[in-house]
């Protein structure tokens, strides 16, 4: 039962009033859940700025900066607004750059995985 503050891994959210927001969660493991709030507050942790993507918007084209120790980055990953990996990055580097320029106007998401933890950041391509 929803009492105003929901908290999901790196992200609190709390409610304090009149308008209905939806979040969607994905992991890997397909598990999804979704929170209806008033006004809602987002906190984000600290480790979210651990990378960056810019420019963003963008127009295919963009760069994924990683601040943080190459030997805890895992894996990186581009998905779609379904939460499809449409993309791996094997070559890791402090900045990368990314084309996808083929791929159609939308909301893709850069998933980063640190110490076996999962980052997200939206990138939206017009």
């Amino acid at each position: 039962m929803y009492n105003k503050e929901v908290d999901f891994d790196n992200h609190k959210l709390k409610s304090n009033g009149a308008s209905d927001i939806f979040l969607l969660k994905m992991s890997k493991c397909e598990n999804r859940t979704i929170a209806s709030s008033d006004n809602l507050e987002f906190d984000e942790f600290t480790e979210s700025n651990l990378f960056s993507v810019f420019p963003n918007p963008t127009d295919g084209k963009f760069n994924l900066f990683l601040n943080c120790d190459l030997k805890t980055v895992y894996e990186i990953s581009l998905l779609n607004n379904m939460g499809q990996i449409i993309q791996n990055f094997f070559k890791i580097n402090k900045l990368i750059e990314i084309d996808i320029k083929e791929y159609p106007s939308g909301i893709y998401f850069i998933k980063v995985n640190l110490n076996g933890n999962e980052y997200f950041k939206k990138v939206v391509v017009y």
